[in-house]
């Protein structure tokens, strides 16, 4: 299966592996739980911290 994302909740994704692009490029490939936790290019860890984070507190 083949899902492309621009903007999403990660926790929300159904893959087992993402792939992202950079002006055209796979720049970083890997398993949904590395490249969330360990990501090594800086394009894919601008686009993780551009994720929002919602603090509720009740």
């Amino acid at each position: 299966m083949i899902a492309i994302v621009f903007a999403g909740k990660p926790d929300l994704l159904i893959a087992d592996e993402i792939a992202v692009m950079y002006q055209g490029k796979i720049i970083e490939h890997g398993s949904v739980e590395q490249l969330l936790s360990q990501p090594e290019h800086t394009y894919t860890k601008k686009l993780l911290d551009a994720v929002p984070v919602l603090n509720i507190e009740k």
